[in-house]
């Protein structure tokens, strides 16, 4: 994620995360598991069999009065990125009866594309406190807060492939 800052880990590696929420940076007290995708066009679209066996896990540390709103926030954009197509379907549906072979497969192409779009924009700009993605060879661990992806990637230093911070790190005076 562009506004993000990554922290990229070889695919072997355990994370280590700071002791503090991902979201507030308190002292968490308690975990949660987040859901981590796989970027591959084949694994894309069976996602929802992952789901059902077990899609890999990530335990990050975070505090209880802020996983509630993680959750949410988490399930909001699920929800958002399956609606989007779902409602575009629903309002061009009559609208197919008319166009021929052609033109209904440009109007899905173009619809699914550009049901995608807020989802990713949305993303990009406002992305969350943090994600995970997982790759053929590595990992990469998405911040949303600088501090905390310094840390992170401090802790996890015998293990970094790479690091991409969105602004500069702070010096330590």
């Amino acid at each position: 994620m562009p506004l993000s800052n990554d922290v990229v880990l070889s695919l072997k590696a355990v994370p280590i995360f700071p002791d503090k929420c991902v979201v507030c940076k308190q002292t968490p007290d308690t975990y949660w598991s987040i859901l981590s995708n796989r970027t591959n066009l084949l694994f894309t679209f069976l996602l929802p069999v992952l789901f059902l066996f077990g899609f890999k896990k990530t335990k990050v540390p975070i505090c209880k009065s802020c996983k509630k709103v993680f959750v949410v926030n988490r399930t909001l954009r699920f929800i958002i990125t399956l609606a989007f197509p779902i409602i575009l379907v629903a309002i061009f549906w009559n609208a197919l009866d008319d166009m021929t072979r052609l033109q209904r497969r440009l109007v899905i192409l173009i619809g699914g594309v550009m049901s995608v779009i807020p989802a990713i924009v949305w993303q990009v700009f406002n992305p969350p406190a943090v994600d995970v993605s997982f790759y053929d060879d590595n990992k990469e661990y998405e911040f949303k807060n600088l501090e905390y992806a310094v840390e992170f990637a401090e802790l996890n230093y015998q293990e970094v492939v790479k690091v991409s911070f969105e602004q500069e790190a702070p010096s330590e005076a």
